[in-house]
């Protein structure tokens, strides 16, 4: 069937739509990105078999007419693509390290606003991740060293990193501040030549990095600083101050 405008008060929720959407942060995506996408229908009901949420959040911005692929089917075959809509989302998955840098580089050159993320998203994210395919393939023997070492831990750490320092770990730098966002003068020159950007490192990832590419850690959090220096100390040569 051909895509169409249809006006959005001719469209009907599905009633028995079990997804619970957030209306609310589809309507600041619209917003912020324009309306993007079609809504799937039945043809025979007009009820929405995928994009019910979007359809609301249309509704709550006076949005008049959306864009609708119509589909011809039964009810048992649109129950179908509902729920194949939802779960086929559901079950999808992310990789870590591209998402991560998605949202890091969109945090420093505006903000995340539209994407459904917030700073906290990206802090919780970022906070304790450590690269596990790392991990498995070319960092084993660190890996092993790791796991034999309990001095390699969380407890109480012999460093006190403050704000504005600059750290050397081996070819690895990592600055802390006290905000990412309006730190950023202080920490922007280190991102100059084929480096990679890492904001808000866990305590591990120097320790499980290979020397390419140099990792740029910027982290606000004097705690984790802290730790990620003590366990660095405890593997490698000691850590360095620059500043």
């Amino acid at each position: 069937m051909d895509v169409q405008d249809v006006k959005i008060n001719d469209l009907k929720s599905h009633p028995n739509n079990p997804r619970l959407g957030n209306v609310e942060a589809i309507a600041k995506s619209i917003q912020e990105n324009g309306w993007w996408g079609t809504v799937v229908a039945q043809k025979s009901t007009n009820h929405v078999l995928a994009g019910n949420h979007r359809v609301m959040a249309a509704k709550s911005l006076n949005i008049q007419t959306v864009p609708v692929y119509w589909v011809d089917v039964d009810d048992e075959q649109a129950v179908k693509i509902l729920l194949a809509d939802n779960r086929t989302n559901d079950i999808a998955t992310y990789d870590s390290a591209i998402l991560n840098q998605l949202l890091a580089d969109l945090s420093i050159s505006d903000n995340l606003l539209g994407t459904g993320y917030v700073d906290e998203d990206l802090e919780l994210l970022l906070l304790d991740t450590v690269d596990v395919a790392l991990l498995a393939s070319d960092n084993e023997q660190v890996a092993r060293t790791l796991e034999g070492l309990p001095e390699v831990t969380l407890d109480v750490p012999n460093f006190i990193p403050e704000a504005g320092s600059e750290w050397k770990l081996g070819v690895h730098t990592l600055f802390v501040c006290n905000d990412i966002m309006k730190d950023w003068p202080q920490w922007i020159h280190l991102l100059d030549g084929d480096v990679m950007f890492v904001p808000y490192p866990g305590p591990f990832i120097p320790l499980v990095a290979p020397d390419s590419p140099v990792l740029i850690m910027i982290q606000p959090n004097k705690e984790v600083a802290a730790h990620l220096l003590k366990n660095w100390n405890s593997v490698k040569p000691t850590a360095v101050q620059v500043q």
